[in-house]
């Protein structure tokens, strides 16, 4: 935000190693070569405002070196096309510079000796606070993923440009923010790994939701009524159906203990079999583990219904064409589910997902009534967090930061969501 709101030599700096790394990728994923040529005229007009893009410059080719993909970049003539441009660009700078004494190399030469001690301990800490305390696990996704996910294989050189880069600065005790571009390569790799995380999670509502909707579809005696027990967990209050929960995982009067106790004393113990013991059942809201999986079983029970529905309405309007022209093929059954319906239902699919993350994500009651954020704080969520912070220690310009640390998060799911949604659609 600081270098946002300043004219200085930082602001140009970010912004031209943003474009170039931009280009880059672009390149590396397949794109036109005549890009070198932008990112060779990019590097030059940011060479005439400092000499730093020329660290980046060599963390690329490093990063490219150790992804093995260095001769085969330097034998486009693109390449040299962009380079010679871009030495075009920088020689006026270049040449006051020679006949100035180098300056910019004399004042870098001061900065690393009255500051490089200090830079080089806040590197990584500094990288951590730019990104924010929630973000780095995306980080760290990120950056594992350019390492050693196979599709993200033809930008793994990015990866190993950051590690380069990380090195070079800490050898020369240049200045934390540099490395600040390359940030958005890691966070952009791990919002790939997180969509897939959130879709392979989400997988059992939408699975459900999608079987349970292809058969309430059908016409059978007692439809209307099954489909008003299936809703029931949405339109009941919230609290409500909590607080049952709440009664079933009680770790002594627990229902599900209670039904796991005598099962391990009879069908289970003539088998051989010890999965439970009597005289100490799952704490189920005791333990982080299973306060956890108990969290997201309450919600899934309430997602579940509104997930039904959707994916009814997205039922009910598949021609009937598509149905007979499945019974032409031998589609039928659980094989004209996932060949036929599931690939139609897919962007349906993902606004019932989007819906099911907005819901839980902002949601305070199941979490407030069963674990109050515990044990240990490890089912602590943000509207949780914003209101102990916020009502109960009377925080409030604390408790407002943190709730509004939500909005920016939703919004780049939501538009994700939406985009796969588009990109999902069969016409």
């Amino acid at each position: 935000m600081v270098v946002g709101h300043l004219l200085s030599t930082s602001t140009f700096d970010l912004l031209v190693w943003t474009a170039i790394i931009l280009f880059v990728a672009r390149i590396l994923s397949g794109g036109d070569q005549r890009l070198w040529v932008v990112v060779g005229a990019v590097a030059g007009v940011g060479l005439e405002n400092k000499q730093l893009p020329l660290l980046l410059l060599l963390a690329l080719a490093l990063g490219l070196a150790l992804d093995r993909r260095l001769l085969a970049v330097l034998r486009s003539p693109w390449l040299w096309a962009g380079a010679a441009v871009a030495v075009a660009l920088w020689l006026p700078n270049l040449l006051w510079q020679a006949t100035h004494g180098w300056p910019q190399l004399e004042l870098a030469g001061d900065i690393r000796e009255d500051e490089a001690g200090q830079n080089r301990v806040t590197l990584i800490p500094f990288q951590l606070l730019l990104v924010g305390p929630l973000l780095v696990p995306l980080l760290a996704a990120g950056l594992w993923a350019l390492l050693r996910h196979s599709e993200l294989r033809r930008w793994r050189a990015l990866g190993f440009a950051y590690l380069c880069l990380v090195f070079i600065v800490l050898l020369t005790g240049g200045k934390p923010y540099y490395i600040a571009p390359l940030l958005l390569c890691l966070l952009a790799a791990g919002a790939v790994v997180a969509e897939r995380w959130l879709r392979s999670s989400a997988r059992a509502v939408l699975v459900g939701a999608a079987i349970l909707a292809h058969y309430l579809i059908r016409p059978f005696r007692g439809r209307w009524f099954l489909r008003f027990l299936v809703l029931l967990p949405w339109a009941a209050p919230v609290a409500l159906g909590t607080i049952a929960w709440l009664w079933i995982f009680e770790s002594t009067l627990s229902v599900v203990n209670w039904s796991l106790v005598h099962l391990q004393t009879g069908p289970f113990d003539a088998l051989g079999l010890d999965l439970v013991d009597p005289l100490d059942p799952p704490q189920w809201l005791g333990r982080p583990n299973l306060a956890m999986a108990s969290i997201i079983a309450v919600h899934s029970w309430r997602i579940l219904p509104f997930a039904t529905v959707i994916f009814i309405a997205g039922l009910a309007s598949i021609p009937a064409e598509v149905d007979d022209a499945a019974k032409v093929d031998g589609a039928t059954g659980i094989k004209k589910l996932i060949y036929v319906t599931l690939p139609l239902q897919l962007p349906i699919a993902l606004v019932a997902l989007l819906f099911g993350i907005v819901f839980t994500a902002t949601d305070i009651t199941v979490v407030y009534i069963l674990t109050n954020g515990g044990p240990f704080n490890q089912t602590q969520m943000l509207p949780m967090w914003a209101f102990q912070t916020g009502i109960r220690a009377s925080s409030l310009g604390e408790g407002a930061a943190i709730s509004l640390y939500l909005l920016p998060i939703l919004v780049v799911v939501s538009i994700t969501m939406l985009w796969f949604a588009r990109r999902a659609e069969v016409t």
